[in-house]
């Protein structure tokens, strides 16, 4: 057998190697990284607490989680599919850790104050995460002075059943206006001009200007919604379709 077959196969062999590596630490179920409470205690006893150890992208069956670093919590925004409380998940941190939850999802934690716990952690330090659990969309708004009227930008993840694109992405005009937030969605056209950007999120008719409101009845125009301000969590809103110049 020449060199060049030799070659040929070697090669074939790492492929199929490397995708068999790949495969498997891509699809990690919710469940089988779960560990009990004398493990947790291990992992924290034998290590340093770190701040600095962070958990920089966590996606479940494919959607990327809304992580507050400043307060440590995870927003698990619930989709309806048969998987959603085992999860396939990947994640990556700012350092060459594991991770580990302590409990199984269930439907009764659900918009309570009963978090879950992540933890990751290396040879040396550990980190600890809580999980929320939660049925409303998520929406996290980016920019600088967002006490006052001004540009920005927003990602929204949208877990309505029916909406097949569940992340986006806008530009924005934040109005503010007793503590409501009113956005005007905005896009760069080809000559680099900002223009509506209208889009039907949530279940809404195509609009490109909405408004969120702390205070408001629940109705058939109107959703609720977990507001983050540059990754920091705020509140639950309600968010409605409106003409922003109409107030």
């Amino acid at each position: 057998m020449n060199r060049n077959k030799i070659f040929v196969i070697i090669l074939f062999v790492s492929l199929i190697l490397i995708s068999i590596v790949l495969f498997i630490s891509t699809n990690k179920k919710y469940n089988k990284m779960i560990i009990n409470a004398d493990e947790w205690n291990e992992i924290i006893s034998s290590r340093k607490k770190s701040a600095e150890l962070k958990l920089t992208e966590l996606i479940f069956n494919d959607y990327k989680l809304f992580i507050d670093e400043d307060n440590s919590v995870v927003y698990y925004s619930i989709v309806d599919i048969n998987s959603k409380f085992n999860p396939s998940f990947k994640f990556k941190t700012n350092n060459s850790s594991k991770i580990a939850f302590n409990n199984s999802l269930k439907e009764d934690n659900l918009e309570t104050n009963n978090f879950y716990k992540i933890i990751i952690y290396n040879k040396k330090y550990y980190h600890e995460y809580s999980l929320c659990l939660t049925n409303y969309s998520l929406i996290n708004i980016f920019g600088n002075n967002i006490d006052r009227n001004t540009s920005v930008s927003i990602e929204l993840f949208d877990n309505h059943v029916n909406r097949t694109q569940k992340f986006m992405k806008s530009d924005a005009r934040l109005k503010i206006d007793n503590n409501n937030f009113f956005l005007r969605l905005k896009k760069e056209s080809i000559g680099r001009n900002k223009r509506s950007n209208p889009i039907s999120i949530l279940g809404f008719d195509k609009t490109n200007e909405f408004v969120l409101k702390k205070e408001c009845y629940l109705n058939e125009k109107t959703k609720y919604v977990r507001l983050f301000i540059n990754n920091k969590y705020d509140s639950i809103y309600c968010i409605e379709p409106v003409n922003i110049y109409e107030r």
